[in-house]
């Protein structure tokens, strides 16, 4: 790991610990064991800092989730859970650094561009995978169904600073799991995901 991506790493704790309001550079030198100066030369202020420092989050993130879709050796319905499970949590609104890009308005500058094609990219071909083990219905070729559910994530994301309204990682795992696999899942496949609702992962 760079010296750079150790400086990000060492940002991004602070302000999941502080917040972006509550922080400052200086603390932010400070933890790191360089003067402000220093951290100065690597990044320009503050907002620059907290943004690349997302970006970096947001990459470890979509490199966990491609290599849950790449398992081959994970049963299907299993693979899909940890998807749904993982990207609930990493994307809602209780997930701290997803939470200050929301307040400091930066879910629609970074977040989404960030993710989106890796979303549909990772989302069609769990698809494709379902529908040729017969665990997900046929109609979930057509290339719609990952902008759908790119869309119910940017929805769930930007609820609070659109309408008011807070949503945690239980609702949107809720929407997901229990609203839209019903739809999705062909009858053999209803089957075997309801046989892991006890399943601890």
């Amino acid at each position: 790991m760079s010296k750079r991506e150790l400086m990000l790493q060492s940002a991004s704790r602070l302000f999941m610990e502080k917040g972006y309001k509550n922080l400052t550079m200086e603390e932010i030198a400070d933890n790191l064991g360089i003067t402000k100066k220093t951290l100065y030369n690597h990044f320009p202020g503050k907002f620059e800092l907290m943004k690349e420092a997302i970006e970096l989050k947001l990459n470890q993130i979509l490199d966990d989730l491609q290599v849950i879709a790449d398992d081959e050796d994970c049963p299907f319905t299993l693979k899909l859970k940890k998807l749904i499970l993982y990207a609930a949590h990493s994307f809602s609104r209780d997930f701290p650094l997803t939470k200050i890009a929301s307040e400091n308005g930066l879910i629609q500058e970074i977040i989404f561009p960030a993710i989106s094609q890796h979303i549909i990219d990772i989302t069609g071909k769990v698809m494709k995978e379902g529908v040729a083990r017969g665990i997900l219905r046929k109609e979930l070729e057509d290339e719609t169904p990952p902008y759908i559910l790119l869309g119910i994530i940017e929805v769930f994301m930007t609820m609070e600073s659109r309408y008011g309204i807070k949503d945690s990682s239980f609702d949107l795992f809720f929407f997901i799991e229990k609203i839209l696999l019903e739809g999705v899942l062909s009858e053999t496949g209803r089957e075997e995901y309801r046989a892991l609702e006890d399943t601890v992962i």
